[in-house]
């Protein structure tokens, strides 16, 4: 490994560290100043504030670590071309793949952090998620030709919050009812009782809005979300989730959302590599004014278009709006061939 290998290799790792660190305490920052009167009401609040911070940490730095990498990425570059030691470089014969060589070094490091963040580190500080009294909030559940999502659940009360129903009707295939139930509870006969129901239903008419001050349904005309989830799948191990799919496979159970998380692992690895490939030859661009300004505008967008696209998929993937494979991969796809079309025109 020569000199040159290594100093890419620390200014790279030393400006990523530097990005996530930057852009975590500005979250933890701001939710502070957002909470700051009950925060610092009294030194238990305080804790408690802290305990939350440290829990979300790892659900923070999974969402932030495309965009940092990018980030780095093109701040490593355009430090390298203001010193002119970038302008040696090329001279001496480095190409830009070259250059990109001790950046992949280090992100086998960054990856191999990442995949435990999300797989290890998120299961140890939440130890009690499973056992904890209260299910895990933002549930989707499928119930014959409707999509329940649930905002919140309470097991020890029975209450629910934030529920709305999506209904589906084949041939063709469109959507033809939207029931919003804010509030609800399952009485000691296992019946649910929603109040404050807004049913929007689409016929022959167009779409019609009826409202109900309070509505009963059976107990096999809403799904028992008060049972935790069997397996957090998101936050499972790479081959404990291969596993489990292929017990299920065999057991005839569906697996769409388990396949969309573990190809999401997968391309979870390779997104900063794109990153790199991306911010590589964007940094190489020269604008004519507030060159720096120019840059980091245009790579926060890029970040940030990556980081809502991932989002939005895996919501409509875990919602079952679109297949597994199209979830997990087509943001990877669709930047994959941005990275191409980029490095073609800085060559």
């Amino acid at each position: 490994m020569s000199v040159l290998f290594r100093y890419v290799a620390r200014d790279f790792f030393r400006n990523w560290l530097a990005t996530l660190t930057a852009l975590v305490m500005l979250i933890v920052i701001a939710a502070l100043f957002g909470n700051i009167d009950e925060a610092f009401s009294s030194w238990e609040a305080f804790q408690e504030f802290l305990d939350k911070t440290v829990r979300t940490l790892p659900g923070l730095i999974e969402i932030l670590l495309p965009m940092t990498v990018l980030l780095a990425t093109v701040l490593t570059f355009s430090a390298l071309s203001r010193t002119s030691e970038l302008v040696a470089m090329k001279a001496s014969g480095m190409g830009l793949f070259r250059l990109m060589l001790p950046l992949f070094s280090v992100l086998l490091l960054v990856s191999t952090l990442a995949y435990l963040n999300q797989n290890y580190l998120y299961r140890h500080l939440h130890p009690d998620e499973e056992a904890n009294s209260r299910v895990s909030t933002h549930q989707w559940r499928t119930l014959g030709s409707a999509i329940i999502y649930m905002d919140f659940a309470d097991l020890k009360d029975k209450t629910l919050s934030g529920v709305r129903a999506f209904v589906w009707r084949e041939g063709p295939f469109e959507l033809t009812q939207v029931n919003s139930l804010p509030s609800g509870r399952r009485d000691g006969q296992e019946r649910w009782e929603f109040s404050d129901t807004i049913e929007r239903e689409y016929g022959s008419g167009g779409w019609s809005l009826r409202q109900n001050a309070r509505k009963e349904l059976a107990p096999n005309e809403f799904p028992d979300v008060f049972k935790p989830a069997e397996l957090d799948a998101h936050h499972t191990p790479f081959l404990d989730l291969y596993q489990e799919i292929k017990q299920r496979e065999s057991q005839g159970l569906r697996v769409e959302v388990y396949w969309m998380e573990w190809l999401q692992k997968v391309a979870a690895v390779v997104a900063p590599f794109l990153m790199v490939l991306i911010g590589t030859p964007l940094s190489q661009f020269h604008f004519r004014r507030a060159r720096v300004a120019g840059e980091l505008a245009i790579t926060l967008l890029t970040g940030l278009l990556f980081m809502v696209g991932t989002q939005i998929l895996y919501t409509l993937g875990k919602g079952g709006f679109v297949g597994p494979a199209l979830s997990a991969w087509s943001i990877n796809v669709a930047f994959a061939l941005l990275a191409v079309g980029l490095l073609r025109m800085a060559r």
